[in-house]
């Protein structure tokens, strides 16, 4: 059977041969990266993989799709930076999963930029907050009073961890991460979840450390919410997250600090123990 592409206004013909579940690609024009990538897509395509589902080595894959190595090794490197693949050290390679890293990645070093002709906080980070705080009101009227008893027991026992630890210290800002996806569990959306994860992340961008006083605000500001959500009170849950991310927006605007605003803010990415 044979399948043609349309890659970029370029005619391209592929055959497909199904030969104890294995294809071959045969490209007539050899070394143009944009349409090596959307083979090895349409390849991951035909074969029905899923996220997660191992993909052939690097030299069956070029022979399959007729291609050199080095060729290849390109094209997945860009595959990699927008998550269509990841490459797992050791193990090999994977269809990727949803992810919204390599978006809020590029958002990140924009807003690093902007920052650096600032003297106050970007307005980019401010709008951010903004879209968050529009994001969480609007799930929270949607998930109130579908919360089990034993997510809202996980909310408080994750609230209490907080409060025994110190800003950005002993999993501070992992487990308010946690507890903001735990808010939204009943929904099961892995898109909202990822989401969540994003806007979290770029939002305490500029927040290097909380100081005590700041720490105790945004226990008490969990407190409200989880008390809310208990009590199944829509109205009371939704202002009292809208007042929570209103309050990162102050956090923000009177902690910022230029200085702040290096390289190495990106590694943000890397680790869960921003604080919020």
């Amino acid at each position: 059977m044979s399948i043609y592409y349309n890659i970029g206004g370029q005619g391209l013909q592929g055959s497909f041969e199904v030969r104890d579940a294995v294809s071959t690609y045969a490209i007539r024009r050899r070394g143009l990266q944009a349409e090596i990538q959307d083979i090895v897509k349409r390849y991951i395509i035909d074969h029905r993989f899923k996220p997660g589902d191992a993909l052939p080595g690097e030299g069956e894959l070029a022979k399959q799709m007729g291609i050199s190595r080095p060729s290849l090794r390109e094209a997945m490197k860009v595959l990699q930076t927008i998550g269509v693949i990841e490459t797992r050290h050791g193990s090999g390679t994977y269809v990727g999963s949803l992810s919204l890293n390599p978006f809020a990645e590029g958002m990140a070093f924009q807003i690093l930029i902007a920052a650096q002709h600032s003297e106050t906080a970007p307005q980019e980070l401010l709008d951010l907050v903004g879209l968050r705080e529009a994001m969480e009101t609007s799930q929270m009227r949607k998930v109130v009073g579908l919360h089990t008893d034993e997510q809202i027991a996980s909310m408080r026992a994750l609230a209490r961890d907080m409060a025994k630890s110190k800003s950005r210290a002993a999993g501070f800002g992992e487990r308010d991460l946690q507890l903001h996806q735990l808010f939204y569990q009943p929904i099961q959306s892995r898109v909202y979840n990822e989401f969540i994860r994003m806007f979290w992340k770029i939002s305490n961008l500029t927040i290097t450390s909380l100081t005590e006083e700041q720490r105790k605000q945004v226990i008490a500001e969990h407190d409200r919410i989880i008390d809310a959500i208990a009590a199944k009170d829509t109205d009371e849950a939704v202002e009292a997250v809208r007042d929570h991310i209103a309050a990162l927006g102050e956090l923000i605007r009177t902690s910022y600090d230029a200085s702040a605003f290096h390289l190495d803010a990106l590694n943000t990415f890397d680790t869960e123990e921003a604080a919020s």
